[in-house]
């Protein structure tokens, strides 16, 4: 019988910061599910701080879908999961109503398979023309660009430094 997780408890989690968000969104569109996932990982696709990353895995295990260890001796500071992280991100997403407890070997082994899914995003170039006489500004968006994503990029643009 495998151990089933609070959906709520996770979609509160997800809630309570946009990286929080940024994580489970991740998490809910990835192919596989690996055992590991390491902090330095999350805070590079997140921007976010080790700080936040760390209180978010902490938060994680007091849930019981795994449990942070921290980094010792050359080793990553990581998250360790005892759930598919998939169904986690679906769950956190609305798109699943239940998270169930793995054994580890249904999970893969490779620590590194959140590089491979970040490889795996089809990019779309696009070009805007930003006022007449100027060349286009060129830049390249995920296929599958979020409205959450779209609207990070948004206040992005809302910070660059404008000419007196």
């Amino acid at each position: 019988m495998h151990k089933s997780f609070n959906v709520d408890e996770i979609r509160a989690l997800a809630d309570e910061s946009e990286i929080n968000r940024q994580f489970f969104d991740r998490l809910a569109n990835r192919s596989k599910n690996s055992r590991v996932t390491t902090v330095d990982h999350v805070v590079r696709f997140t921007r976010g701080s080790r700080r936040e990353v760390v209180d978010l895995f902490r938060a994680m295990t007091e849930l019981g879908l795994g449990e942070f260890v921290l980094g010792r001796k050359g080793a990553p500071s990581r998250f360790e999961w005892q759930a598919r992280l998939t169904e986690v991100g679906q769950a956190a997403i609305g798109e699943a109503d239940e998270v169930e407890l793995v054994e580890a070997d249904e999970l893969e082994d490779d620590a590194d398979a959140d590089e491979l899914d970040m490889a795996e995003v089809e990019m779309l170039p696009h070009f805007y023309v930003l006022r007449p006489g100027l060349s286009p500004v060129h830049f390249s968006l995920p296929s599958d660009l979020t409205q959450q994503e779209a609207e990070r990029l948004a206040t992005f643009i809302r910070t660059l430094p404008f000419g007196s």
